[in-house]
């Protein structure tokens, strides 16, 4: 069996299509994956500056009881 320049010209575009929309179907599940990490940085950001307010509170409130 003989392959042609047409055949492998179908064969090289299908490759090509095929990867392009694999390295499409990645990037968008990494920028998932990347929001979802930065919404949770976040949230735990929030829940730093609330603790560190909550344990200034506790000190403030130690140093006035004395």
């Amino acid at each position: 069996m003989t392959r042609d320049a047409g055949d492998d010209a179908m064969t090289s575009e299908a490759l090509a299509t095929f990867t392009q929309g694999l390295l499409e179907q990645m990037q968008g599940r990494f920028q998932t994956m990347s929001d979802a990490i930065i919404t949770k940085i976040d949230e735990m950001q929030e829940k730093i500056e609330a603790l560190e307010r909550s344990v200034e509170e506790i000190a403030s409130e130690t140093r006035e009881g004395k």
